[in-house]
């Protein structure tokens, strides 16, 4: 399903620069952001895409309908270092570059009001701020650290619930 999502997605990015190109001869700042969207929700699919079937056998592993094999915990550590600590700076920086285009679309409809200049300004600080916060408020060692600390860990936590 989440092909379909890239596919669809794709097409439109495409056919947005074709009419871009075809009516003004040029892309801009905003479809060149797109783009870069767009590539980086691509390179997320790509790598949930090669990690998934590892996802599958360990919601088996925990439904008890299938035994761990020996290596399971040096797997799971594989997955969260490929895909969990990737993936969400990853996803928020795909999301902010859609809103961020979005921004740079409503700058060219209004740079010469003055008042619109200057909110504009404003929404993108507050904008690039709050990607930057999403970026630092991630729990960053459970994903970057060795998976034997990050299990003594999640012990330690489940213990104390």
């Amino acid at each position: 399903m989440i092909w379909t999502f890239v596919g669809v997605s794709c097409f439109f990015v495409l056919v947005r620069c074709f009419i871009k190109i075809k009516t003004f001869k040029r892309v801009s700042s905003d479809d060149i952001v797109v783009f870069i969207a767009w590539a980086v929700f691509f390179s997320n699919v790509v790598i949930w895409t090669k990690m998934s079937p590892f996802l599958y056998e360990n919601y088996e592993i925990l439904q008890g309908k299938r035994i761990p094999g020996p290596n399971v915990l040096e797997r799971y550590g594989e997955f969260i270092h490929t895909v969990m600590a990737p993936c969400k700076p990853m996803f928020y920086t795909s999301l902010w570059s859609v809103k961020l285009s979005l921004l740079l679309f409503f700058r060219k409809l209004g740079y010469q009001i003055r008042s619109h200049e200057i909110w504009w300004w404003w929404v993108t600080a507050a904008t690039v701020s709050t990607w930057l916060i999403s970026m630092a408020d991630g729990d960053w060692p459970c994903v970057t650290k060795p998976i034997e600390w990050i299990m003594s860990k999640h012990a330690l936590w489940t213990a104390r619930t």
